[in-house]
């Protein structure tokens, strides 16, 4: 009786370290037309069995991807794992547009992401660009930033020439 209890508090506490997998995708909500854009594909903590189906994408072009890139993880014995599709997508004129929904096979079966909603629209402000991150966290106020440098020309030696 006593291991059958013992089983039991193992099986538990086994069940409450489980986590859930997720398989959604995401892009910007409005976007410039004639400018490509970012559609990421996330798979967390699933495996995938099979390849990611694509959808049509009309009236939008796709310009380019797939990019992929896995993250892996384990801390204190608990695994996360993730997998990004990007995909570059464009529109050639104003409206709003959907990007139908991505599918693909897992360990779990079947999954489907979201349809999402793009409007494309005239000055639309770009997505904003990852800044570096300083050498030395803290101490951005201690540097004053330096122009880049300029390119010098390297002085012409002049040659010697002797006559015999």
């Amino acid at each position: 009786m006593r291991y059958l209890v013992l089983i039991v508090c193992c099986l538990m506490t086994a069940a409450g370290y489980a986590q859930t997998g997720s398989f959604r995708a995401e892009a910007a909500a409005e976007v410039a037309p004639d400018r490509p854009f970012a559609v990421r594909v996330v798979l967390e903590n699933v495996a995938a069995d099979g390849e990611l189906a694509l959808p049509d994408f009309a009236p939008l072009t796709l310009v380019g991807g797939p990019q992929t890139s896995s993250n892996f993880s384990m801390i204190n014995g608990e695994v996360s794992r993730s997998t990004t599709y990007t995909y570059y997508l464009q529109a050639d004129r104003e409206g709003t547009f959907v990007v139908p929904a991505f599918g693909i096979e897992t360990s779990t079966g079947w999954q489907q992401t979201e349809p999402i909603k793009v409007t494309v629209r005239a000055g639309a402000t770009p997505p904003a660009t990852r800044r570096a991150a300083p050498a030395l966290p803290g101490f951005e106020d201690f540097f004053e930033p330096q122009p880049p440098p300029t390119p010098q020309r390297r002085p012409r030696r002049r040659r010697k020439t002797y006559r015999i």
